[in-house]
């Protein structure tokens, strides 16, 4: 819905400079584009979820993308970067659980790519949320192979999860009526609310979040 606003406010104010130098050709005699404001694209607050729909939408998934779920909405990572996890990325068992993030996967023509992350904040080591620690510790002893550099999250058949997930989740999403929140992405302002109300500061948001400016961590 948003995104229809978005694309009529563009129109809008690209068809503003048309018909007034329609105007001063003298082919119109005056400007249609009057109303004030109409240019400007305001953008949508971002859906957040509440505890209790986050548990909603992890049952209503398969059991080896639950874990999934809830690691999105309390870490914040990007789908593609949750994606790229490895087995070795992730320390649920010691001292100080941690997560390392280096790598995303995105797909260009039909091919999933590995990359490095979107910017080099993007690179960054997280602690694992307490929550966490448990849910991933059983993901990776029930779903995740023994070899270091197994994917944790995969499909069931072990392939990257990136569309199917995705599929999982819209339908699941569309089920619980909140045709609103776009899947994965506005799992992270849903972290961030998380994380915020818990505490932390924006350095640390911005540091969980991998953003590299504090608009983006505010926004």
């Amino acid at each position: 819905m948003w995104d229809r606003y978005s694309t009529v406010a563009r129109s809008y104010r690209l068809l503003r400079p048309i018909f007034t130098t329609a105007v001063d050709d003298e082919v119109i005699p005056q400007n249609p584009c009057k109303i004030k404001g109409a240019g400007d694209a305001k953008a949508a607050e971002r859906p957040t979820s509440s505890v209790p729909q986050v548990q909603e939408l992890t049952q209503a998934m398969p059991e080896h993308y639950r874990a999934l779920v809830q690691f999105l909405v309390r870490s914040g990572i990007r789908i593609g970067e949750a994606a790229a996890l490895q087995r070795k990325d992730s320390q649920p068992s010691s001292n100080a659980p941690t997560l390392a993030v280096w790598a995303r996967i995105f797909k260009v023509r039909g091919v999933y790519e590995l990359d490095t992350p979107k910017s080099e904040a993007g690179v960054r080591t997280i602690a694992l949320p307490p929550r966490l620690v448990s849910i991933m510790s059983e993901h990776l002893d029930t779903y995740t192979k023994d070899d270091p550099g197994a994917l944790i999250f995969t499909t069931r058949t072990g392939g990257v999860m990136l569309n199917n997930v995705q599929q999982m989740l819209r339908k699941a999403l569309d089920h619980m009526g909140r045709i609103e929140v776009r899947a994965a992405h506005d799992f992270r302002h849903t972290a961030m609310t998380l994380a915020a109300e818990s505490g932390a500061s924006l350095p640390e948001l911005k540091q969980q979040l991998g953003q590299s400016t504090t608009a983006a961590a505010e926004g």
